[in-house]
């Protein structure tokens, strides 16, 4: 997809506020990233005489007028000729979710597509040589080679089905966007800031070791080992990142009081090391103020873990606490609604947010019921 900007668009940027000038440019370029961002909100233009002029609704008020041709609602991307769409990921899921029905093996729906999407995906396996030989970091037990090799025509039809389909996964976009870009004379951005990145994947990273290429202090990132899990570990070392000797870890906890922090940090070792070496120490840290100490119930059933829940909320509520100043989070999906079990029995109005998207009321009066990380998919 091709994007032009307008020399209007900087023309006007010179008359907004510098706030309103933020706004504007970050919708610009979430827009150029991902056209299907939740966050941008096409509105239609009923008086245009042009009907492919859309406007985009920015925060604080301004508007980003975006003359569509040729795209058909944000939903495909095109990279060297061939669609990166989301029902590439949606068919692969339910295609490993149908050959884990049939006969003559055991593996379930959740194996096969965490294999797929961890291991063959991930790292671009196209021979039955290279899924045999790849080493899976922190596996126990290793099948025998009759059964990886059966695991093997699965996601060979997979690969086979998505090719004639002419759908490309994400992955196979960043292997492309990476060659492309290792063709390139010049580099694409002088450098790139990733935040979070314990759950980097490999295929995020082997893109981001070709922008980085040959130049110094390229690449920036910021995470904590300790917060891994969605990703699984895996060496940066052997994707041209090498950051042994080049980190550090920050001492001072602004955002979680004391109590808090002490509590979570027996959940983890004194130290979190990785495949390459690296180790985060936890000791040290040390937080900038107080609060009360967490409560860890641990319930019989599952009416229970609601009634205990429900009193809880029912105290903070006596004690002032507005519904809009509470969250509820939970494991998965499947714990959602004992989430709002509890609110219930508390008395307390809510609005579910499922899959990080959705938003509270407007009105702000309803407290929030939400799956803990990711987007559910």
């Amino acid at each position: 997809m091709k994007f032009r900007i307008a020399d209007t668009f900087t023309d006007s940027l010179a008359r907004v506020t510098g706030e309103e000038r933020k706004a504007v440019k970050t919708t610009a370029f979430d827009l150029q990233l991902n056209p299907a961002h939740p966050s941008l909100q096409f509105h239609k233009l009923d008086k245009a005489r042009d009907k492919r002029f859309w406007p985009i609704r920015v925060p604080n008020d301004p508007r980003v007028i975006v003359h569509r041709t040729g795209f058909a609602g944000g939903c495909t991307r095109r990279t060297s000729g061939r669609r990166v769409s989301r029902t590439g990921r949606r068919f692969s899921r339910s295609s490993l979710s149908a050959s884990a029905a049939a006969e003559g093996h055991k593996f379930t729906p959740q194996f096969l597509v965490t294999e797929w999407e961890q291991v063959v995906d991930a790292w671009q396996l196209g021979t039955w040589e290279e899924y045999r030989d790849v080493v899976r970091l922190g596996r126990k037990t290793r099948l025998k080679e009759g059964q990886r090799a059966l695991r093997w025509g699965i996601f060979e039809r997979v690969r086979g089905e998505l090719r004639a389909r002419e759908w490309v996964t994400k992955a196979e976009m960043f292997r492309r966007a990476a060659s492309r870009m290792a063709q390139g004379a010049h580099a694409v951005f002088e450098y790139a800031v990733v935040d979070e990145a314990q759950d980097v994947s490999v295929p995020q990273l082997r893109f981001l070791a070709v922008l980085g290429a040959g130049r110094a202090n390229a690449l920036f990132f910021a995470g904590d080992a300790g917060q891994r899990i969605f990703q699984q570990p895996f060496s940066w070392k052997s994707l041209g990142v090498d950051v042994r000797g080049r980190s550090h870890t920050p001492r001072i906890n602004y955002r979680t009081s004391h109590q808090i922090r002490t509590k979570a940090d027996r959940l983890l070792g004194a130290e979190v090391p990785d495949v390459d070496g690296n180790a985060d120490e936890r000791k040290g840290t040390v937080s900038t103020f107080n609060g009360p100490p967490p409560e860890i119930v641990v319930a019989k059933s599952r009416e229970e873990e609601i009634q205990v829940v429900g009193r809880w909320l029912s105290a903070r509520s006596g004690e002032g606490i507005v519904p809009h100043e509470i969250g509820v989070f939970v494991r998965s999906a499947a714990q959602l609604e004992r989430g709002e079990a509890a609110l219930q029995r508390a008395n307390l109005p809510f609005k579910v947010k499922r899959q990080g998207v959705r938003q509270f009321d407007a009105s702000g009066e309803r407290a929030g019921v939400s799956r803990r990380g990711g987007d559910g998919q």
